[in-house]
């Protein structure tokens, strides 16, 4: 049985983990089939991303209990979590946090997740595997597409049903560093607050883009390359503060490894 609340918790304060597509459009079930829903102990964590037949990538920090399996299962070929049923549900068998993943500058926040059983059977008509993106800077200025389950606003008391998308603006680098947008948060412990390998993103002139209960959700170029991972904001309404994601393309060669030398 699924019960899903969400309680989250921050670890670093001036972060709101806690995110969803605020005014996205719902999504239909013949799209974003490599879009996953993440339950631990019957309550739901976050959002994940289909990259092979046994793998989901997504953020390290939905894991609270580190490396425990125990409980952990993932949803997949529904978008709508109203919907579960036996066969779309898999058990979770490991949990691999990327070694340099620092739970109080939110760097290198990605895991892998590896499931018991194969997640693209032929049987499975919408269900896909999104391909990692080769690069990030040629997508500066343009738009994405932001894909998340669930709530709308905060606070985060209404647990998420169905999946959203919605187009969202990627910043330009300089941007994502400014003391402009961070004020005195831009650099913490004399490194800047968003490191080469996140990505900002926002609606322009409306707010962030993302709210509560997704953490761990795809930003997607067109539907067929996997950007980033959502991974912190500030808050889901405040204009010119963005969302901020962990760079796919820069994270590339460690899922790769990682999924190739696996071993249990």
């Amino acid at each position: 049985m699924f019960l899903c609340a969400i309680t989250f918790t921050t670890i670093v304060s001036l972060i709101h983990f806690s995110q969803a597509i605020p005014d996205g459009l719902l999504a239909p079930e013949d799209r974003f089939g490599f879009m996953v829903a993440i339950y631990d102990e019957g309550k739901y964590i976050c959002g994940g991303t289909i990259v092979s037949v046994y793998f989901i990538v997504t953020a390290a920090h939905c894991f609270k209990r580190g490396r425990v399996t125990q409980g952990v299962q993932v949803v997949f070929n529904t978008n709508d979590l109203n919907n579960i049923e036996g066969d779309n549900v898999r058990r979770v068998v490991d949990i691999i946090t990327h070694p340099r993943y620092s739970k109080m500058t939110m760097d290198f926040d990605i895991a892998l997740v590896k499931v018991d059983d194969d997640l693209l059977k032929p049987e499975y008509t919408h269900v896909m595997k999104l391909e990692l993106a080769q690069t990030y800077d040629i997508y500066y200025g343009n738009d994405a597409i932001a894909v998340g389950w669930g709530q709308q606003v905060e606070p985060n008391d209404v647990r998420p049903v169905h999946l959203t998308y919605k187009a969202i603006k990627i910043w330009q680098r300089d941007d994502c560093n400014s003391r402009h947008i961070w004020g005195p948060d831009a650099y913490y412990l004399n490194q800047p607050l968003v490191s080469e390998r996140m990505l900002c993103v926002d609606v322009p002139n409306v707010g962030p883009g993302t709210c509560v209960s997704d953490d761990g959700s795809a930003l997607i170029t067109n539907e067929t390359e996997f950007l980033g991972i959502l991974s912190w904001r500030y808050d889901c309404q405040e204009p010119g503060k963005p969302s901020v994601y962990t760079s796919i393309p820069l994270m590339k060669a460690w899922i790769l490894k990682t999924m190739t030398n696996y071993h249990e």
